[in-house]
């Protein structure tokens, strides 16, 4: 596990995960082209729940004990939006940084 601080002061401990699971979610958005240019992109509300239910191991939260599952969703509702996208930059930069420990 990889301790983080959020800028609200909530602190994470982030799962390190496979490469295969990092692949997976970042196989999740699909980005549709149109004459070379980006014209829609799907999934990526359903990228970012995933990347904080895969990376999220532990941390300041109310009425949970981690005990290695995924964290339910009343966990995932104490992050406000501004904390939830700034956990899953955290968790992706985690995954980054454990390939070189």
């Amino acid at each position: 596990m990889i301790d983080v601080v959020l800028k609200s002061k909530r602190k994470i401990k982030v799962r390190e995960l496979t490469l295969d699971q990092v692949a997976d979610l970042n196989d999740i958005p699909e980005v549709t082209f149109n004459n070379g240019v980006v014209s829609t992109i799907k999934n990526l509300n359903k990228a970012k729940l995933a990347w904080l239910r895969c990376g999220i191991g532990g941390g300041d939260f109310e009425g949970w004990e981690p005990n290695g599952a995924a964290p339910p969703d009343n966990v995932i509702k104490q992050l406000s939006p501004l904390e939830q996208d700034e956990l899953v930059e955290k968790i992706k930069l985690a995954q980054d940084l454990s390939k070189k420990k």
